[in-house]
């Protein structure tokens, strides 16, 4: 199958949410401006993400997709390797979690998961991690700095 009929699958199965403000992560991007209604309408565009990157074996499937606006996906792209590893883990666990939803319900839509405690958990926990990488350690090494600069 085309890697576009693959995004539209995973639009259809999933919904036509970006993951990262699904699980809530888009706390972490900074407030954007555009310069036209053009340039905010392209960067609010669904993209396939590849999980694992095509450049270490990953191939274009729904198992090794998200989706995720453009502009999410940049920021994906400029974040430093640990927390792409760990968007990539929560990208895994959505469709995991989604996935025994709607086998128990095929009713249930991707919207309904924001009402789901293990979800609401899984974002939590993403959260925190991402929040210890960026500021708290950024924060011990400037301690270190300014013991340095004391001495």
């Amino acid at each position: 199958m085309s890697y576009k009929g693959i995004k539209n699958r995973m639009l259809k199965k999933y919904g036509t949410a970006c993951w990262i403000e699904m699980l809530g992560l888009n706390k972490f991007i900074p407030n954007r401006t555009y310069k036209n209604k053009k340039e905010f309408k392209r960067m609010k565009q669904l993209t396939y993400h590849h999980i694992k990157p095509k450049i270490h074996g990953g191939v274009e499937s729904e198992e090794n997709g998200a989706i995720l606006s453009e502009e999410n996906h940049l920021w994906f792209h400029s974040q430093e390797k640990e927390i792409q590893e760990i968007l990539n883990e929560s990208f895994k666990k959505y469709q995991k979690f989604y996935e025994v939803k709607r086998k128990v319900n095929s009713n249930f839509k991707p919207t309904d998961l924001l009402n789901e405690n293990d979800f609401i958990t899984l974002s939590k926990e993403v959260c925190a991690q991402i929040f210890e990488i960026k500021y708290l350690k950024k924060h011990d090494k400037l301690n270190i700095v300014d013991k340095d600069l004391v001495i």
